[in-house]
């Protein structure tokens, strides 16, 4: 299928009126049934994600949601090495263009005799990346969210993407999160995943903050853990 663009300068005001209202009213459809799936998240933690995903792997434990140092083994032997020199030549170009974003950490002036005022930035301690998969893979979104963080400082950066059957994972998802430094990468996505890093759960750490694009699923359970 082919995108038309169009001008929103061109658009009738009912089209405009109807692009504007889409995504809102794409959450309002779901709302409650994300709603009960992050609450179950956070009241009976992993259980609920092993329950949604043993349709993808027989006898599935928690080990099964955490990608192993074999994956990524395995995962850069399956992509090829064009691709990988491109993601890490992607990533000099993001850290580069961050790093010039950068504010001094810290800076005081004078108010008057005695008086200091001043600003002091500190890097949150843990951050959540939440990475599409299965047909929106696009690791350049995990370059994008992944290397600021780590440019501004982040001590732990987790990832959660949708596994594929058998509970396997894009193998350049797996290397774009490897090269742009993530610590741990969970096969658990949609609002399991984002409920799972705004709560906290036996295998996927609590997260200061979730960033990170996602379909509407994503989106209504972002919005529902805002604050936590």
């Amino acid at each position: 299928m082919i995108l038309k663009p169009e001008k929103i300068d061109a658009l009738r005001p009912e089209q405009y009126r109807l692009i504007m209202k889409r995504s809102s009213e794409d959450i309002d459809s779901i709302y409650e049934e994300v709603r009960k799936i992050v609450l179950d998240v956070r009241d009976n933690g992993d259980q609920v994600s092993l329950d949604h995903y043993k349709k993808y792997k027989d006898g599935l434990t928690l080990k099964d949601l955490e990608v192993t140092k074999e994956d990524v083994k395995e995962a850069y032997q399956n992509v090829d090495s064009k691709v990988i020199d491109a993601l890490k030549v992607a990533s000099e170009n993001i850290v580069k263009f961050h790093r010039a974003q950068r504010e001094r950490e810290m800076w005081l002036i004078d108010i008057a005799d005695g008086i200091l005022a001043g600003r002091m930035t500190t890097a949150l301690e843990r951050v959540g990346a939440y990475i599409p998969g299965r047909r929106a893979a696009y690791p350049s979104s995990i370059l994008m969210t992944i290397l600021p963080a780590k440019v501004a400082g982040v001590k732990e950066i987790i990832a959660c993407t949708p596994p594929d059957e058998g509970m396997t994972i894009n193998p350049p998802t797996i290397v774009a999160a490897d090269i742009a430094g993530s610590t741990k990468i969970f096969k658990v996505g949609g609002p399991w995943g984002i409920a799972s890093m705004a709560y906290g759960t036996a295998t996927i750490p609590k997260v200061d903050k979730i960033v990170g694009p996602g379909n509407k699923y994503v989106t209504a359970a972002k919005i529902m853990v805002f604050g936590q």
